[in-house]
Parts: structure tokens; C-alpha cells; sequence
């Protein structure tokens, strides 16, 4: 998962830069932007949101 850095960055860029030329999922696509109701997608964003709250718990 992109979270920060240039990676991410670029991805944004590129989404924005498509700016309504593809439908949603090929505009994702194009932008290197997982697809966000793929089953591994969504388990890979539920363990990096419980890691995320550990860490405010433990703050």
C-alpha cells in the first residue's frame, strides 16, 4: 500500500492529470491506484487500518 513519498505522489498526479478522460476503474488502473473493493485490497486496507489504530492506542 502507497501511503506516503513519491509513490503516492505521483499516483495522485497521475489521477488527477486523466482528469474524467476513463471511467472510474480504468482511471484507477491507469494511475497504479489498487482496485478498493477487491478482496485483497480490502484486507490489505482492514490490517493497515488496525495497525494504524494500535499505534493511537498505544500513544
Amino acid at each position: 500500500m502507497k501511503t506516503e513519498g513519491e509513490d503516492a505522489w505521483g499516483s495522485y498526479l497521475k489521477l488527477c492529470g486523466m482528469g474524467g478522460t476513463y471511467g472510474y476503474f480504468e482511471t484507477l488502473k491507469r494511475a497504479g491506484i489498487p482496485m478498493p473493493l477487491e478482496p485483497e485490497n480490502v484486507k490489505e486496507l482492514a490490517a493497515f487500518v488496525e495497525e494504524q489504530a494500535a499505534k493511537l492506542q498505544n500513544f
